[in-house]
C-alpha cells in the first residue's frame, strides 16, 4: 500500500511540475536581445541558455545610412556651406582714382580772346619762343596779359591763351600755377581772380625767355 500511494504522490507531482512547465513563457525581441518562446520549463531554459550569451555580450544593431539621409546630410553641409559664404562680408576694394581723373571745367572769355586783347596778346606772345614748361608758359602768359592791360587776371584767361595759341592745356591749369608759384616763385596767387606775376618771374622771362628781335 505505501508503495502504491508513494507511486501516486510520485505521479500527482509530476502531473504538478509538468502543468507548471507548460505554464512557461520566455519573451525575447531581437532588436532589444529577447526571443519569445512558450513551453516547458527545461525548454525554455534551452532556448534562453542559446540566446543569453548574445543578450549580454551582443551589440545593438547599428541603423545604416540610406542614400536618402547621405543626401540630406550633404545637402545640410552644402547649405551651410553656402550660408557661411554668403555671410562672409566681402570687401569690395575701393575704386582708385587717379589724379587727373578729376578734371576742371574751363571756360574760354570772348571778350578777350576775340577783342583787340587777344590780337595784342598774340602779337606779343609770338616774339617769344614760347618754352614747352607749362609754369614757364603760364608765367609768360601772365605776364604778357599784364603788360597790355588785361585786368582781373583768372585761370580761364589762361585756358584763353591757351586756346588762342593752339597749345594743349595740362590737365589742370590750377595745379600748374600752383606748382609756379610754390616751386619757383614765379606768380601770386592770393586771389584765383587776380592772377600776377612775382618778380622771380619776371626775371625768368627777361633771362631765360628773351624776345626773338632781341636774339638778333
Amino acid at each position: 500500500m505505501r508503495r502504491r500511494d508513494l507511486k501516486s504522490r510520485r505521479k500527482k507531482q509530476l502531473n504538478f511540475m509538468g502543468e507548471n512547465e507548460m505554464n512557461c513563457k520566455l519573451h525575447i525581441n531581437l532588436n532589444h536581445g529577447l526571443v519569445e518562446a512558450e513551453g516547458s520549463e527545461s525548454f525554455v531554459l534551452r532556448i534562453y541558455d542559446d540566446f543569453k550569451d548574445k543578450l549580454k555580450f551582443g551589440t545593438a544593431p547599428v541603423a545604416a545610412a540610406t542614400p536618402e539621409s547621405t543626401e540630406g546630410d550633404q545637402g545640410d553641409k552644402k547649405d551651410l556651406g553656402q550660408n557661411s559664404t554668403r555671410n562672409v562680408s566681402k570687401s569690395t576694394p575701393a575704386k582708385k582714382i587717379s589724379k587727373g581723373s578729376a578734371k576742371t571745367a574751363y571756360e574760354l572769355i570772348p571778350e578777350f580772346g576775340n577783342g583787340n586783347l587777344g590780337k595784342q596778346f598774340l602779337a606779343e606772345v609770338r616774339k617769344y619762343d614760347v618754352p614747352t614748361s607749362h609754369q614757364k608758359k603760364i608765367t609768360l602768359f601772365l605776364h604778357i596779359m599784364e603788360k597790355i592791360g588785361v585786368k582781373n587776371i583768372t585761370v580761364n584767361h589762361v585756358f584763353t591763351c591757351y586756346r588762342l595759341l593752339k597749345e594743349p592745356t595740362p590737365l589742370n591749369i590750377n595745379q600748374a600755377i600752383i606748382d609756379a608759384k610754390n616751386k619757383n616763385m614765379w606768380l601770386i596767387n592770393d586771389s584765383w581772380q587776380d592772377l600776377k606775376t612775382h618778380h622771380k618771374g619776371q626775371e625768368m622771362i627777361e633771362h631765360n625767355l628773351i624776345p626773338k628781335v632781341d636774339k638778333k
